[in-house]
């Protein structure tokens, strides 16, 4: 498979706002080999500072982690942001083959890890997942949380991707 060039047209199709961040096209750890599922998560990152303030740390990583992180980063607003289209260090080590970085998107959803979840960013993170199931035609029982496909990780919290209301 090669750099995934269609995810901003994807990411469009939820009505949300949409910003390509600069080098998106070409920015990966190489080209995405294969979609099988969808990996959600929170950044931990700061409880303020605007829509999405990990931005750089998704885009460019940090140290022990190169960036990109994540394919897309998801605003506290609903607004989606598209990061990379070729491979993420965003699922290591996976308990799933569908999950592992080759095999799978990754969604970084702003939220320190203990703050209530705005429902706009709620609906923009089902709705992204519902389209990138749709372009790469999963069942959206491959949706899974980091948690669910990496037991030593928490995110993205309180929220059931299993639960489809």
């Amino acid at each position: 498979m090669p750099y995934l060039t269609q995810l901003a047209d994807v990411a469009r199709r939820t009505a949300y706002p949409v910003t390509e961040v600069a080098g998106w096209q070409s920015r990966g750890h190489g080209p995405q080999p294969e979609v099988k599922g969808i990996v959600c998560h929170h950044t931990a990152g700061p409880p303020g500072g605007g829509d999405y303030p990990s931005l750089a740390v998704v885009r460019d990583g940090r140290p022990g982690l190169d960036g990109p992180v994540s394919q897309f980063g998801l605003g506290r607003s609903g607004h989606i942001y598209l990061i990379a289209a070729g491979r993420c260090w965003h699922n290591a080590p996976s308990t799933s083959a569908a999950h592992a970085n080759s095999s799978s998107l990754g969604i970084e959803a702003e939220n320190d890890g203990t703050q209530p979840w705005p429902d706009v960013q709620k609906e923009a993170y089902v709705r992204l997942c519902a389209e990138l199931c749709r372009e790469f035609r999963l069942p959206a029982s491959r949706v899974k949380a980091h948690r669910e496909a990496n037991a030593a990780k928490p995110d993205p919290h309180s929220i059931d991707v299993n639960d489809p209301s």
